[in-house]
């Protein structure tokens, strides 16, 4: 783990280069920094929320919140290593209250619908099928992995699957 360069405390999830020298900063600091900046403040709304999917499993998502040169970003990243991710946009005049609306908005959305089916047949063996004939999943990154990796219904599928 990266620890920011600037309090000395948080993980630094952003990395920067500026005048060749390498900044390691926190989402905290660098909202600081930006607000600064920018000369508006951007007040985080919420932390955490939980939410049920469509067969009734909760899901705990952590609120991360990015002041970014463009804009505002929220996304809501599942408690459990490699889950859903959902992210949204908003400008700097965006109301915040409205834009973590949007967000708990399309995290319901998300987790209203499940694409893959698991069973098992009469004769004990296992099956995994698509549901409607559709699919949706996203592309991350993972940190354990050094290689692309797909998620879908908040699960990832490795490349070895």
């Amino acid at each position: 783990m990266t620890v920011c360069t600037v309090c000395n405390e948080k993980e630094a999830k952003i990395h920067m280069t500026i005048d060749d020298k390498q900044i390691a900063i926190c989402e905290t600091c660098n909202n600081l920094e930006m607000s600064q900046l920018l000369g508006h403040n951007f007040e985080k709304e919420i932390e955490e929320i939980t939410l049920p999917d469509i067969s009734g499993k909760y899901h705990h998502f952590t609120i991360e919140q990015l002041v970014l040169p463009v804009g505002v970003r929220l996304e809501a990243i599942e408690s459990k290593n490699d889950g859903y991710r959902i992210v949204v946009d908003g400008a700097f005049d965006t109301d915040l209250p409205a834009l973590y609306q949007k967000l708990v908005e399309k995290t319901k959305q998300t987790l209203s619908k499940l694409y893959v089916e698991k069973g098992i047949f009469p004769n004990g063996q296992s099956y995994v099928t698509l549901r409607d004939y559709e699919l949706v999943g996203q592309v991350q990154s993972s940190e354990d992995l050094n290689e692309p990796m797909l998620v879908i219904d908040g699960e990832p599928i490795h490349g070895n699957k």
